[in-house]
């Protein structure tokens, strides 16, 4: 751990202890757990320290026991509890945490009104969480409350709300990865539906373009090993070549993107028999990263 950073999980340990030293009100003292249970979330993102992650989790545990049941801030807390046992559970793989995930964000959307501005984020967070399970358990119920979750949360989005994009996409890989585990047709030409919606809804420079992209191309590619249609396989190939172009050069995922774009190339290939398209998916396996050449080059090569 850096000593600055250390120095600021310190400070941010001692002033939640000497706050405790003085006859402050429970809510004070929950709102104050609260905010330094966010900061320790944060800081686990940036380090990955798991002390960070637990200390978290502790104060927002306490936090929910300091408030009467029905406060206002109840949800926002039994939320944010849920987000940090999802973010341990992705660390420790431990089936308890995303338990206890989905315990918490149930109890943070259960009594809230319609009407709450930030009920679909809440809602999508729960859906988040039961798609997670559903990878480690593959319990179909699971993925059917991820659907449900997702397609309440865009419901409740209005039109034209930045974050309507991202809830598309994730009803769609929702409904890709029910897809992929139980092999209903529907749930990929669902999964079609709702990723074109996001792309469509998201301009050029947008950060979340790219994985938006991958995402639809995923699906097209997935829809032609399926039924074979050549449609899908062009669609799947126009759309990871479009996603490449946009990823700056330092992209984490892009060597993932060339072997998903060969791969497409390769299964064209097995479909048409051309000889371009096994080139065109060599070449992406061989040059995987921007190391091999600068981005720009590549992005022309491609395209």
């Amino acid at each position: 751990m850096k000593p600055k950073l250390k120095a600021i999980r310190d400070d941010i340990i001692h002033t939640t202890k000497e706050l405790f030293r003085f006859s402050v009100s429970r809510e004070s003292q929950a709102i104050v757990l609260f905010d330094d249970g966010e900061h320790l979330i944060s800081r686990f993102e940036q380090l990955g320290e798991t002390d960070d992650i637990d200390k978290a989790i502790e104060y927002l545990t306490r936090a929910v026991g300091l408030l009467p049941q029905g406060h206002s801030a109840m949800p926002a807390i039994l939320d944010r509890l849920g987000y940090a046992y999802n973010r341990r559970f992705k660390t420790t793989a431990v089936i308890g945490d995303i338990n206890q995930s989905i315990k918490y964000k149930r109890l943070a959307v259960q009594d809230v009104t319609q009407s709450h501005e930030d009920l679909p984020s809440w809602l999508s967070n729960l859906g988040n969480s039961y798609e997670l399970r559903f990878w480690r358990l593959s319990e179909p119920s699971d993925i059917d409350d991820a659907i449900a979750y997702h397609t309440r949360a865009i419901a409740l989005t209005p039109s034209g709300h930045r974050y309507l994009p991202g809830r598309l996409r994730d009803l769609g890989n929702a409904h890709y990865h029910r897809f992929t585990k139980l092999g209903h047709l529907g749930d990929i030409d669902q999964a079609v539906q709702y990723q074109t919606h996001a792309v469509n809804l998201t301009p050029e420079g947008h950060p979340s373009l790219v994985s938006h992209l991958i995402s639809l191309g995923t699906s097209y590619e997935r829809r032609f090993q399926r039924l074979g249609q050549l449609e899908d396989s062009n669609n799947a190939i126009k759309l990871k070549s479009r996603a490449i172009a946009f990823a700056p050069e330092d992209h984490p995922d892009l060597p993932s993107q060339l072997d998903s774009l060969g791969i497409s190339y390769e299964s064209r290939f097995w479909r048409l028999g051309k000889p371009e398209d096994i080139d065109k998916a060599i070449e992406l396996k061989t040059h995987r990263g921007p190391e091999k050449y600068g981005m720009s080059d590549h992005n022309r090569r491609i395209l």
